[in-house]
């Protein structure tokens, strides 16, 4: 307490908070429905595929099916996961997040 003391003016009041209490006072902000992560993914994923698809299945052509499968596959899910998706998500955040209600934040009494 005296830590605090020396850096906050007036009173300094500490309550611990548990249990149902803490849950109600700090909710999780909405998530979006299942459907449109879905299609959000999907709208990330097509472009990945079809380009990947288009440049690097002629390099790999020649490779044993499975090989080139995973390798195809990694190359997809790398592609979407760091450089399409984050493009996707930010173009899609308004549709994606609904609007943040009061109660979606921490509140304190």
């Amino acid at each position: 307490m005296p830590r605090v003391g020396a850096v906050t003016e007036g009173d300094v009041r500490m309550r611990e908070r548990n249990g149902r209490e803490a849950v109600l006072l700090c909710r999780a902000p909405p998530t979006p429905p299942k459907w449109r992560s879905a299609l959000a993914t999907y709208l990330g994923v097509l472009p990945t595929a079809l380009v990947l698809g288009r440049f690097l299945s002629p390099w790999i052509a020649g490779w044993p099916f499975v090989l080139r499968v995973a390798t195809f596959n990694a190359a997809v899910v790398a592609g979407a996961y760091w450089i399409v998706m984050p493009i996707v998500l930010r173009a899609l955040r308004g549709w994606l997040t609904p609007a943040a209600s009061p109660r979606s934040r921490c509140r304190t009494p």
